[in-house]
């Protein structure tokens, strides 16, 4: 079912029945359970075997974050880890478990040219980690009931010289009036 394919990037990617990405809870916990065949070595010659313990306390992490709704992609780490990446739109929580079960995480926000590291590989507990998991989540939320005006930086606004108005015809287009027309 779980086939493996180790990228140029030296992460390994899994493809599940076809898809590159899977986001149901028991996918991927399979994926993070198959991490226990990787042989020593498996990144081009360096790449610690991953142990249960490591592959448990993965498992462990990922079901915290299943009442939060976040997308979530797993990569093995040369050390002898895992690192879930989790997502919601342009903010990212890496979350790394170490091979000496300690958890560390990077914040990252944004996509492109707006991409930036809020911080890196740093130390949490459980409940720092779920605090940080409930602000991204909590984050989403709020953009999406956001109330506030919002105008994209390439949105044309509306002057007195230029107006939409809806027409009388059954169509769905709408008139422009541009009052500076003769």
């Amino acid at each position: 079912m779980i086939n493996e394919v180790i990228s140029s990037s030296n992460s390994l990617k899994f493809f599940v029945e076809g898809s590159e990405s899977s986001f149901h809870p028991d996918e991927i916990v399979a994926q993070i359970k198959a991490l226990i065949d990787l042989p020593q070595g498996w990144d081009f010659g360096s790449g610690d075997v991953i142990s249960s313990e490591v592959i448990r306390k993965a498992i462990e992490v990922y079901k915290l974050t299943l009442p939060y709704s976040l997308m979530c992609t797993i990569h093995p780490t040369s050390e002898g880890g895992i690192t879930l990446v989790l997502s919601t739109k342009d903010k990212f929580l890496d979350v790394t478990i170490e091979k000496n079960l300690g958890i560390s995480l990077t914040k990252e926000q944004g996509i492109g040219f707006d991409y930036h590291i809020i911080y890196s590989d740093r130390p949490v507990s459980y409940h720092e980690l779920i605090q940080e998991i409930q602000t991204i989540s909590i984050e989403n939320c709020i953009e999406c009931i956001s109330s506030e005006p919002f105008t994209l930086r390439n949105t044309i606004r509306e002057s007195e010289d230029f107006k939409v108005i809806a027409s009388n015809h059954t169509e769905t287009e709408y008139q422009f009036l541009n009052t500076n027309a003769h």
